[in-house]
């Protein structure tokens, strides 16, 4: 008897040619690709430009705030200034020199007037100084106009600091350039004060203006703006 499968043999399997050593091999290609000097050198000039359009921007930004910060400080001293007078009873001043960021609030004497501290120097200010009599960097008091009454013409006299000469007020700008040292603005018991306006300006043009109402001692400050031509930055 005969089986169908006696007869079957196992097929030979096929052996691989030895490889040849002489070829060199060519290694396996891959699907990620690089960056090439030109495409990074592009990118990193992308990068350049953005950041030269965007700095003076954020710079911008930052010096508009600083100036408007200044401004609120110098607003909320006349109001300490203001319920010091109220609480004591005496009369308070505050002394500011133009052209400069140095300031003081003090009681005030006619006897003794207050001075603004020689320890305070321009080169002591920094960028976040606000307050304790110096403004921050960049920053200074420009022109301000300060009207005199009775009590500021017996107090202070004749020019004495406040401006209060012919035409009841000057500019502090026009008193700094003839000599005229400090300014003084006056704060009295009853709550009113010497009506004032004051600019605050920095290095880019800007300025903000703060109004000083006599008969309420309150004050209000504007939006940043520019001296070239009157407007908004």
């Amino acid at each position: 008897m005969k089986f169908s499968g006696a007869d079957e043999r196992p097929t030979p399997r096929a052996v691989p040619a030895p490889a040849d050593r002489s070829r060199p091999t060519v290694p396996p290609r891959s699907d990620r690709s690089g960056l090439t000097l030109l495409e990074v050198l592009l990118v990193l000039a992308v990068m350049v430009l953005m950041a030269a359009v965007t700095m003076p921007i954020l710079n911008g930004t930052f010096e508009g705030r600083k100036l408007r910060r200044a401004a609120d400080v110098i607003r909320a001293d006349w109001g300490r200034a203001r319920v010091q007078a109220i609480r004591t009873g005496v009369e308070w001043a505050f002394v500011y020199e133009p052209g400069t960021g140095r300031y003081t609030i003090a009681q005030y004497s006619p006897y003794q007037p207050p001075t603004i501290p020689s320890s305070i120097t321009p080169e002591e200010q920094r960028n976040f100084d606000y307050g304790d009599g110096l403004l921050p960097v960049g920053v200074r008091f420009d022109q301000g106009q300060t009207a005199s009454d009775s009590r500021s013409d017996a107090l202070l006299g004749d020019g004495g600091g406040s401006g209060g000469g012919a035409g009841g007020s000057t500019g502090a700008r026009g008193a700094a350039a003839s000599g005229g040292g400090p300014m003084t603005i006056l704060f009295y018991p009853d709550g009113t004060a010497q009506q004032t306006q004051l600019r605050l300006v920095n290095d880019r043009n800007w300025y903000v203006q703060l109004d000083l109402r006599g008969l309420t001692g309150t004050a209000s400050v504007s939006e940043v703006l520019a001296i070239d031509n009157g407007g908004t930055r």
